[in-house]
């Protein structure tokens, strides 16, 4: 049975026209064992668009109502937050003066707080807009993330929260469990990825500013392992070519957004690793997926 692999570059704006300019996805369709076809049609047809992304709520809607089904989904924003906050009842902010204690129980108040409809309001999370709460992860000290909650430079703030929204809108499909907080059998996986990590690990520095290197070492890598992706020259030109930065800095969003895919790729083949140690705190804190 045909699946799709998909990968996506996140981004957190408030307005939907910010939205469809940052959040790129690149579908893989797997075409038989260890090969696979990058190609327009499906969620890939909006690369070629002016601009070429999504809002949050299209795009999970979109993947949940996929003729062909999705199997695996790697996104670039952080999933959880540092166990220390899940523990802190002061940071929940609740009345009764209980945690969220669990991943499940911070995904379910984003979700309640915070709509996925445009333009999204993120004050009602105000109060953790506070640098002593640039806390890390496990796999974020281990891939060199950045905190979930950092909400300037490299701003991870919205993204945490509104992927947070996104993954609920996901869960409530019925198809996916988000990876590695919920086993319970369904047909797909989220997983979390961090592009910037299997490029220091394949050694494409600078990256931002190398999106074609960063294409090849990321498809060369499946190449040498055995794994063959086709990828359509009207969609490698978009991956190569657009770029969101601003002010000399380089962001090519559809480029990370492929070799998010890529990462997906390897996972559904048995091949991709966390970049979490062993234990209890994993699931609470999430893993990062890479090579």
């Amino acid at each position: 049975m045909a699946e799709i692999i998909v990968g996506v570059d996140f981004g957190g704006p408030a307005l939907a026209s910010a939205q469809r300019r940052k959040i790129l996805a690149v579908e893989a369709r797997r075409i038989s064992a260890s090969a696979y076809a990058i190609q327009p049609g499906g969620l890939n047809a909006r690369l070629l668009h002016d601009p070429p992304g999504w809002t949050a709520l299209e795009l999970a809607d979109a993947i949940a109502a996929s003729a062909v089904p999705v199997r695996i989904l790697a996104a670039d924003f952080p999933f959880s937050i540092p166990s220390a906050l899940l523990a802190d009842p002061s940071f929940a902010g609740r009345g009764d003066g209980v945690p969220f204690a669990t991943w499940a129980g911070f995904n379910r108040a984003i979700a309640a707080g915070l709509p996925l409809s445009c333009p999204v309001d993120y004050r009602p999370f105000a109060r953790w807009r506070d640098k002593a709460l640039w806390l890390k992860r496990e796999c974020d000290r281990e891939s060199g993330a950045q905190p979930p909650l950092k909400h300037f430079f490299q701003v991870c703030f919205n993204m945490t929260l509104l992927g947070n929204a996104f993954l609920a809108r996901l869960d409530q499909s019925g198809l996916f469990d988000v990876v590695p907080f919920q086993a319970r059998g369904r047909p797909a996986q989220a997983i979390e990825v961090y592009p910037g990590h299997m490029m220091r690990k394949l050694g494409v520095r600078d990256y931002k500013r190398a999106p074609r290197r960063a294409i090849d070492a990321a498809l060369g890598f499946l190449g040498e392992g055995g794994i063959a992706v086709e990828l359509d020259p009207a969609l490698r030109a978009v991956c190569e070519s657009y770029d969101t930065g601003r002010k000399g800095s380089h962001d090519f969003d559809a480029a990370d957004a492929l070799v998010a895919a890529c990462i997906a790729i390897l996972h559904r083949e048995g091949r991709a690793r966390e970049t979490m140690p062993a234990g209890a705190v994993r699931h609470q804190e999430g893993a990062i997926w890479s090579v």
